[in-house]
């Protein structure tokens, strides 16, 4: 930063010494009109001197600036576990190139889907199996079903409508949104 500094600094003296002044110089010299003299000096500050002074000014900070001292490294301070996520499982290795096709390279092999589907569906057939059994215990245990409750009507405590529900179950009002017991 002190060589920024440095450069910044030349070059906003070299442009206030060959451009600035000895236009401000000639301004006050050739022109006899004092309005045009305040102008064109307002103008030149304007579009030279503040550059100029910018120059200098920030040049002459970034040189005296000092080096910031160097600080103490920080202890580690591992992160807080997050929730775990279950490890991926490795991608089957590629067969030898040599012996199969590239279609045969991908995970998804036709003869390793066939065996996925007859799986899922040995699986899916003991899951009807179990469902079936349960359903069926179920039904020896219990008596009768009970009826269904009768509808009755709710009204609404906020707005005055009515709605019909099932005798117990909890609706939401359709005009004002308020939960009907």
């Amino acid at each position: 930063m002190r060589v920024l500094g440095a450069i910044m600094f030349i070059v906003g003296v070299l442009a206030t010494v060959t451009m600035f002044l000895p236009v401000l110089i000639f301004i006050f010299i050739e022109n006899d009109d004092m309005a045009t003299k305040v102008a064109a000096a307002i103008i030149l500050l304007i579009f030279l001197g503040t550059p100029c002074f910018l120059l200098i000014f920030f040049g002459v900070r970034l040189f005296r600036r000092k080096k910031p001292a160097v600080e103490a490294p920080r202890p580690y301070v591992p992160e807080p576990p997050t929730a775990a996520r279950p490890a991926r499982p490795a991608p089957a290795p590629a067969p030898p190139s040599d012996s199969y096709s590239s279609y045969e390279h991908s995970n998804n092999a036709p003869d390793q889907v066939d065996e996925w589907l007859d799986t899922l569906n040995r699986r899916a057939k003991e899951l009807n199996q179990q469902r079936k059994a349960s359903s069926r215990s179920t039904s020896e245990t219990s008596a009768a079903p009970s009826p269904p409750p009768e509808p009755k009507t709710a009204v609404c405590k906020n707005c005055g409508a009515s709605k019909n529900v099932a005798g117990g179950e909890k609706a939401i009002c359709d005009y004002c949104g308020t939960v009907l017991s």
